[in-house]
């Protein structure tokens, strides 16, 4: 256990300060912790780091950092105090953390093990040229924590280099905007989005009354805090993506990099003999906002999409699309928040409940979540160590025995890097990671990587 350098009780006096209303997916995922190991760069000290914070959150809750997240609560106080106390002391138990994707590997799991007793929503353990950064998933989603990381790299140069925020969140309920604006400028599209998600959900209420009346009497499996998830950091061949652009042009396919990598993923995963029920990609939401208009709370919806090894990846492309550029993720994430808000208002509150993992399918087949932001504009504030190529690992928590969490990111041109968690009673370490490095093996324009079957 590690302890804060300056202690405060964040019980205390919280009446003093401003109390932020906050949405049901902010709740839902309070108490999630992500961890981020990022660099090398040149981060000041603990006092720099700490005042770097505050600027950025400017006294203001719509910018979410000072923010006390509550799980069973919709009402946060805002104590932008609680950033002063943001750095925290280097475990004894971390190891020495390099440019190296196994180090950093090492360094993730040792964090996720060790069951720090962090009692702030942002927490920064300055290790040299790689800082640790740990955030409650309640502040919101990779916007305010790739603008946080930025904020920190530029600690150490002062204010000069502090990265502007012209994107000022000015929206407080921004699901309720998206669906106005949706209906709105596309009425046709916004309706027929309505009632093929109902006639999903009905027939998902049917699927499972008959699976219930079939597994009556079974026991219910939940899995404790006590059993952690680990993390499998891999970088790809410093030319990854000038391979992957010239294997699309030699077997004509017309799709992003970003999806024939989810494609290599999903593909990899199967020759491994880890059998996919379906793959989960991340959307972010805000595109269906108002222009002028953002928000940097959790604003994100999973998009399911059937995962078939005998499927094409211009076919896997296609129907990502589809799924990604619809209205379809808006209406479900609408739905499921009035739905999770109607269950907590008819069932009791519970208290300093802590976030455990859901059980493990009935069908022993895994789930892949895929989050991708190597497109995200804020990656770009990051000031990284002059001529060093940067690292960027982050470890979402996986959403049960289920699934493996991966997520996408390009730090530096043409180089992709993964970061996967999943819980290792479930999924043999080796297997993921020679899965996922296959997986980035491009080695020639005119063969898929190695492993694969190129499908008629």
């Amino acid at each position: 256990m590690i302890k804060l350098h300056r202690a405060s009780d964040l019980a205390a006096d919280r009446d003093k300060h401003s109390a932020m209303s906050t949405g049901q997916l902010d709740v839902l995922v309070s108490g999630q912790p992500i961890w981020v190991i990022a660099g090398p760069m040149d981060a000041g000290g603990p006092a720099a780091i700490a005042a770097s914070l505050c600027q950025l959150s400017a006294g203001d809750p719509r910018r979410r950092l000072g923010l006390i997240p509550k799980r069973y609560s919709h009402t946060w106080a805002f104590d932008p105090g609680t950033l002063e106390d943001a750095t925290l002391q280097i475990p004894v138990s971390l190891p020495p953390v390099v440019d190296s994707a196994g180090a950093i590997s090492a360094a993730l799991n040792s964090v996720l093990r060790s069951n720090l007793d962090i009692r702030v929503s942002v927490a920064v353990i300055p290790d040299g040229d790689f800082p640790v950064f740990h955030f409650d998933h309640g502040l919101g989603d990779a916007h305010i924590v790739m603008k946080a990381i930025a904020a920190v790299s530029c600690s150490g140069a002062g204010d000069d280099m502090f990265p502007t925020a012209s994107d000022i969140p000015n929206v407080r309920y921004p699901a309720v905007w998206a669906a106005l604006n949706v209906a709105r400028t596309a009425p046709g599209t916004f309706v027929s989005a309505i009632w093929a998600v109902f006639q999903d959900k009905m027939g998902g209420v049917r699927s499972r009354l008959g699976e219930r009346s079939q597994s009556r009497g079974e026991p219910h499996r939940v899995l404790g805090t006590s059993e952690p998830y680990c993390a499998v950091f891999l970088k790809s061949p410093s030319d990854y993506a000038a391979r992957v652009r010239r294997y699309r042009a030699a077997h004509q396919l017309n799709m992003s990099v970003s999806a024939l990598t989810m494609y290599f993923i999903g593909r990899a995963l199967n020759a491994a003999g880890i059998p996919l029920s379906g793959v989960e990609v991340l959307v972010d939401l805000r595109r269906y906002l108002p222009d002028s208009r953002f928000t940097w709370a959790n604003f994100t919806a999973v998009s399911r999409i059937e995962f078939r090894p005998d499927r094409t990846a211009q076919e896997f492309a296609e129907k990502l699309a589809t799924n990604l550029t619809s209205t379809r993720p808006l209406i479900e994430h609408v739905g499921g928040m009035a739905k999770l808000r109607l269950i907590s208002l008819a069932s009791p509150r519970h208290r300093d409940t802590a976030w455990v993992a859901g059980e493990r399918s009935a069908t022993g087949a895994a789930t892949l979540t895929l989050s991708d932001i190597s497109r995200l504009p804020a990656v770009a504030d990051v000031r990284w160590r002059r001529g060093a190529r940067p690292n960027l690992a982050v470890a979402l928590p996986p959403a049960s025995r289920s699934h493996i969490a991966i997520l996408i990111c390009a730090p530096c041109p043409d180089e992709f890097q993964l970061t996967a968690t999943f819980f290792p009673t479930e999924f043999d370490v080796d297997t993921i990671r020679d899965a996922l490095s296959q997986a980035l093996a491009i080695t020639d324009v005119g063969d898929p990587p190695p492993g694969f079957v190129q499908a008629e």
